[in-house]
């Protein structure tokens, strides 16, 4: 039987370092089902965002002290 391979979903992420108040890019990647995508797509799509801000704007609601 034929197993599927999740999706990829990669955003780019802003973090802060500690030591400077610059911002650096850091890239994020998970594996999401074809479901999961298209359910964050269309929500995103709903806030006329990109999915790498609402990603961004999730994380930073649910990690503590934002990402």
């Amino acid at each position: 039987m034929f197993k599927r391979q999740p999706l990829k979903l990669r955003i780019h992420a802003v973090v802060k370092k500690r030591t400077r108040q610059t911002k650096f890019p850091e890239r994020i990647e998970t594996s999401v089902s074809a479901n999961l995508k298209q359910r964050i797509e269309n929500l995103a799509d709903s806030e006329s965002i990109s999915v790498a801000a609402y990603v961004r704007r999730l994380l930073d609601k649910q990690v503590p002290g934002g990402i």
